[in-house]
């Protein structure tokens, strides 16, 4: 069994490898370069190292707590990683490395895979990593348990990725890059293709497919359940098509209520002091008007962008507070095959703005005179 040494400096890291012992890292911020050496490595507490694996090394990293490493893997290393705990480390993998993977309880660790490099990544618990393939690299992503991976596929890589369980990935592809997809059990991914990206798909068990865009094309057993928006192109299971083309369409299908004058109440993150990310004065009992409006013409452009219910302003900002206005149904802009099809624009509302609480339910504010 390894001897571990806790450290907090580099100088007290090399001394440790020296004496070939293990490190556990329990605090300090500071780089160390491991070439051709494979000790093991646990980071802990609130620490935040940059490891860089080079040459042949293969260590065991496990990362713990709140710690935060970034951790990089060149040359033909292959090391163990495992994120744990609230751990939110950055891996990013290169060359021709191929690390092992695994992300466990509520990790959030943010993966990169980059030219050759062909890692393995499975997550597992409650985990929500983000990774991202880019170039040509061609990682095995296999998600299980309820973990809720985001994934996106980059340049002209072809990620593997095999959904299991109940996880619940969302995928997104872009630019030339052709994952393969496997659902099996009850998983339920999220799939959403642009620009020429080429996935395919073999969808398994009682699994549940969303896909948006007309890139994704493959088969589907008896009892997958697939929700389809676009032109996917899928031989089997059972596919419900979804056409959005009215207002009225969009309010339904994100859970907007239309009253029957027309009046839909929607919704947006702003900050502490309610303003938008881009500065707009969204405060409780203000009637907001876009300084200039060319119609919606241009999807992220002039005008008052809006969510159909406070959930969804977290794609957009990370909110201290929601707030709400009235907007007639007509004077809505969606683009439908826009990158946003759940936002709406407006020039102006139908009426002074409120506050609410995360489940659209007004708070009292005083009004300023």
């Amino acid at each position: 069994m390894t001897d571990f040494v806790e450290v907090k400096t580099k100088a007290a890291a090399e001394k440790a490898i020296k004496a070939g012992k293990g490190l556990q890292i329990i605090a300090g911020s500071f780089s160390l370069t491991l070439a051709n050496i494979s000790v093991p490595i646990v980071v802990t507490g609130s620490a935040d190292p940059i490891l860089i694996l080079e040459g042949t090394s293969a260590p065991s990293i496990v990362t713990r707590g709140t710690s935060a490493p970034s951790i990089e893997t060149w040359g033909a290393s292959a090391p163990s990683i495992e994120t744990w705990g609230a751990s939110a480390p950055r891996i990013v993998t290169r060359e021709t490395s191929a690390p092992r993977i695994e992300t466990w309880e509520t990790s959030a660790p943010s993966i990169v895979t980059r030219e050759t490099s062909a890692p393995s990544i499975e997550t597992w618990g409650t985990s929500a990593p983000s990774i991202v393939t880019r170039e040509t690299s061609a990682p095995s992503i296999v998600t299980w348990e309820t973990s809720a991976p985001s994934i996106e596929t980059w340049g002209a890589s072809a990620p593997s990725i095999v959904t299991r369980e109940t996880s619940a990935p969302r995928i997104v592809t872009w630019e030339t890059s052709a994952p393969s997809i496997v659902t099996r059990e009850t998983s339920a991914p999220r799939i959403v293709t642009w620009e020429t990206s080429a996935p395919s798909i073999d969808a398994n068990g009682f699994s549940y497919v969303f896909t948006q865009g007309g890139r994704l094309a493959g088969k589907a057993s008896p009892n997958v359940l697939l929700r389809i928006r676009g032109g996917a192109q899928i031989v089997g299971g059972q596919q419900f098509h979804i056409n959005l083309s009215t207002n009225y369409d969009w309010c339904e299908y994100y859970g907007a209520p239309v009253e029957a004058d027309g009046i839909v109440v929607l919704f947006k993150g702003v900050d502490a002091e309610y303003r938008s990310g881009h500065g707009g004065d969204y405060t409780p009992g203000t009637m907001p008007e876009a300084d200039k409006w060319d119609g919606g013409k241009v999807e992220c452009s002039h005008g008052l962008h809006w969510s159909p219910t406070p959930q969804h302003s977290y794609e957009f900002c990370t909110p201290a507070r929601y707030i709400a206005a009235p907007h007639h149904i007509d004077d809505l802009v969606i683009h439908w095959d826009g990158r946003y099809p759940q936002k709406a624009m407006t020039r102006a509302t139908a009426g002074p703005v409120f506050e609410v609480d995360i489940d659209g339910k007004p708070i009292p504010v005083e009004v300023q005179p």
